[in-house]
């Protein structure tokens, strides 16, 4: 899964920003959605664990 940082700034999950087949550039036909976006990287620390709840979709956590 790729991860992509836009002109406007923002990170993205999505598919849209990649090209079709035959190498032509998709158009993008929707504004994001929130489950589309991704996250700066975490650089984590090698030393105590600590976890962090954060909203998702689905109940088992």
């Amino acid at each position: 899964m790729s991860i992509v940082v836009n002109v406007e700034g923002r990170i993205s999950r999505d598919s849209m920003h990649k090209r079709l087949a035959t190498g032509g550039k998709k158009e993008a036909w929707r504004k994001k959605r929130k489950y589309e976006l991704g996250k700066q990287p975490a650089n984590p620390k090698l030393s105590t664990n600590k976890t962090v709840r954060i909203w998702i979709h689905g109940g088992n956590r």
